[in-house]
């Protein structure tokens, strides 16, 4: 009789415990992974999107820089399929600027560069004119002023250096900038000479509200 009663109390049909599981992924799947954690990618911040710009780049020993710039945008709206990125090529050079008053004076680099939009880079539809503050000299090639302060004023590298980018309204020797472009490291090829060659790894930290609407 004790047998059957444990059978007939454990034998019946079983509630199911599972719980519905949400299919929208945890991140933005244009999100890099080191990046995760760090970055907006759901726009919490902003009431319209959220832009990172992420600066890899190489100096050569020459002075010739090149790299590329990611623009990560995330939007506001529920999910993640407007997101997208659009990655710059940057290509350059050191050497003096020609201008009458120079918007950086403590910068110890300072480099002639293009960005440039290529088409197979490009995923979102948008025209940076307005963010680059200047007419674009080609298709969706920009004329800029790099320049860079990797010391500080005890003459150490700076643990977070500041990039400052100005582009050259075209036609004319003036430039519109922004003073604090992206801040990162700057780790020189040669221990102990800024000078020389380099690798940045730079962002606009925080990132930048856009209204694109």
């Amino acid at each position: 009789m004790i047998w059957l009663l444990l059978v007939a109390c454990t034998g019946g049909p079983k509630e199911s415990s599972k719980e519905s599981v949400s299919t929208e992924p945890e991140f933005s799947p244009i999100l890099p992974p080191e990046k995760q954690g760090y970055w907006d990618d759901k726009s919490e911040g902003c009431d319209d999107s959220t832009v990172y710009r992420w600066l890899k780049a190489t100096i050569d020993d020459a002075g010739n820089i090149s790299g590329t710039e990611g623009w990560y945008w995330f939007f506001e709206e529920e999910g993640f399929e407007d997101d997208c990125v659009d990655t710059f090529t940057i290509t350059g050079s050191e050497g003096d600027i020609n201008w009458s008053t120079d918007p950086c004076v403590q910068c110890d680099r300072s480099f002639k560069a293009e960005w440039n939009l290529e088409d197979a880079n490009r995923t979102c539809n948008f025209d940076y004119e307005d963010f680059f503050g200047n007419k674009k000299v080609d298709d969706d090639i920009y004329d800029t002023v790099f320049k860079l302060d990797p010391l500080s004023p005890s003459g150490n590298v700076n643990e977070k250096t500041i990039a400052y980018l100005y582009a050259k309204v075209v036609g004319t020797n003036s430039y519109v900038g922004d003073n604090d472009w992206a801040r990162g490291s700057y780790t020189p090829t040669t221990e102990g000479d800024y000078t020389k060659g380099a690798i940045l790894d730079m962002e606009n930290l925080g990132g930048d509200c856009v209204d694109i609407n």
